[in-house]
């Protein structure tokens, strides 16, 4: 079952008080994307790798800032780890 299809039948999950409905399929393929993307700190090549797997062209924007997020937070704390190395 192609992922567009997963995503619109996934659990029938709803949030609380909302009436749209929760995919987890969406939640791991971004969530696959923020790890992969603060791992790799490589934005556009992660964001580009996940939206060719999936096909999933709805989830381009979430995967986007997630992916960016992570990076940032990524690149902060590394940049905090090398600064206390420094004598």
């Amino acid at each position: 079952m192609p992922l567009d299809e997963q995503m619109t039948t996934d659990c029938g999950c709803r949030a609380a008080g909302s009436k749209l409905p929760v995919s987890l399929t969406a939640y791991s393929v971004v969530g696959a994307a923020a790890y992969m993307g603060g791992s790799t700190r490589m934005t556009l090549t992660t964001t580009v790798m996940v939206m060719e797997t999936t096909g999933a062209l709805q989830l381009i924007v979430p995967i986007m800032l997630t992916v960016w997020v992570s990076k940032v937070r990524q690149s902060l704390a590394r940049s905090s780890e090398l600064a206390a190395d420094e004598p």
